[in-house]
């Protein structure tokens, strides 16, 4: 059995109606662009109208921006107002307002001269407070010192003794004290430091025990300097007023 094979030619014969493979492929390719671009007449508004959405919603955004930066425009305005009534409005403190009323109706709630009478020799104090110095020498309050200072005097006079040190007679300690009345006197003439005036770094209160229980003539006044109490401010005095050391 023999097998026939038949060649088809690529073109059909002239008389045939037919395309060749080659008009075929040239005709599908200008079709293709045709087919790509062919969209149905309702697509070209709704791309549109996409467009224009965008278009408000950045507008919106835009507008938004604008107002939130307005806002802030606006509050930071009035921050600074305030801030300017605030700086006007602080002049300083408020003077201060003294009454007007007459000597008489004072009433003096304490009073210090030397210091530790009224702490130490007074027991009135009140009383001691609202008193005049002018009156001091004739009024009680003479008698309490003399009574106090006697009454320690008389208690150390042993211990005094123990030290070698020479008690001072009891009318020799109230003139050396000069306590009444409790005034500071400056004298000008001498140099100045307790008991002649004050200044901030005298040893007072060492020098006080002297005057109390030493007979001068027999011991300095500054015996007791350096024994008892400090001998210097724990923080340095000032040069100029208020003079005093810095709060600490």
């Amino acid at each position: 059995m023999s097998i026939s094979t038949q060649k088809f030619p690529l073109t059909t014969t002239a008389g045939t109606a037919g395309l060749s493979l080659g008009a075929l492929y040239c005709a599908l390719l200008l079709s293709l662009p045709l087919a790509l671009t062919a969209c149905p007449t309702d697509d070209g508004p709704a791309d549109d109208e996409v467009g224009e959405s965008t278009e408000t919603e950045t507008e919106t955004e835009s507008t938004d921006t604008e107002t939130t930066t307005e806002t802030t425009e606006t509050e930071s305005t009035e921050t600074e107002t305030t801030e300017t009534e605030t700086e006007t409005t602080e002049t300083g403190p408020a003077p201060i307002i003294y009454p007007d009323a007459d000597v008489a109706d004072y009433v003096r709630v304490d009073r210090m001269g030397w210091v530790g009478v009224n702490m130490i020799f007074i027991a009135a104090k009140d009383d001691f407070n609202q008193g005049d110095p002018v009156t001091d020498p004739v009024s009680s309050f003479s008698l309490q010192y003399l009574e106090t200072e006697t009454n320690i005097l008389m208690a150390l006079l042993d211990d005094l003794a123990d030290l070698d040190l020479t008690a001072c007679l009891l009318g020799a300690c109230v003139v050396n004290m000069g306590l009444f009345p409790d005034s500071v006197l400056v004298t000008v003439a001498s140099p100045p430091g307790f008991p002649n005036g004050r200044k901030l770094s005298d040893p007072v209160m060492d020098r006080l025990l002297s005057l109390m229980l030493l007979d001068q003539d027999e011991h300095p006044l500054d015996f007791f300097v350096g024994m008892l109490n400090p001998v210097a401010n724990d923080v340095p005095f000032l040069d100029e007023f208020p003079y005093l050391g810095e709060p600490h």
